[in-house]
């Protein structure tokens, strides 16, 4: 079944909050992730990989014009990178990033954000992010559906079911849900 990027974007979102993500961490991973043209099933799972992984500050070092992220978490990492690049300092490095096919959504959606081109170099268990001006922008996103694979699906929705609130009697008498009498 195909979903929309806006459903994919919705259901990240929760599920980011459900895996313990302020919401604001969730709502970039989100739009990093639909940011991607095709994902891949690769794609998906490094998605399932960040929202598993229980959430450490982000542990950094930075020289005057250079970043440095330790143990790098993508749905901090992300944008922290493009935060930096885009406020004109020199270079990110990413240590351990524990999810990099996802780093290209954030450098898209940061494309479009900053004005700014990006240059990645891998070398070892280090990504070198560096950024210069860009004098075209597009859309960071194209409007084909998504296909979401079955298990990475599944996965969205237990994280996204942590926020719901238990039911209960005394849950029903103040409100919540549709009620025995509920019409429409």
């Amino acid at each position: 079944m195909s979903h929309s990027r806006n459903e994919v974007s919705a259901l990240i979102t929760k599920a980011g909050v459900g895996a313990g993500l302020p919401w604001a961490l969730a709502q970039d991973l989100a739009l990093a992730f639909i940011s991607i043209e095709m994902p891949s099933i690769e794609d998906w799972r490094s998605l399932d990989v960040a929202l598993s992984n229980q959430l450490n500050p982000l542990s950094a070092t930075s020289e005057t014009q250079y970043l440095e992220i330790l143990n790098a978490q993508i749905v901090t990492a992300g944008p922290a990178t493009t935060d930096w690049l885009g406020a004109d300092f020199g270079r990110v490095t990413l240590h351990d990033l524990d999810a990099p096919n996802l780093l290209v959504g954030y450098l898209t959606v940061g494309s479009v954000e900053h004005g700014l081109a990006y240059k990645c170099t891998a070398e070892g268990n280090q990504i070198k992010v560096s950024a210069q001006e860009l004098s075209l922008t597009r859309n960071p996103s194209s409007l084909a559906r998504l296909e979401i694979p079955h298990e990475i699906l599944e996965s969205l929705h237990a994280f996204a079911a942590n926020t719901y609130v238990p039911e209960s009697e005394a849950s029903r008498l103040s409100g919540a849900g549709a009620g025995l009498t509920d019409n429409d």
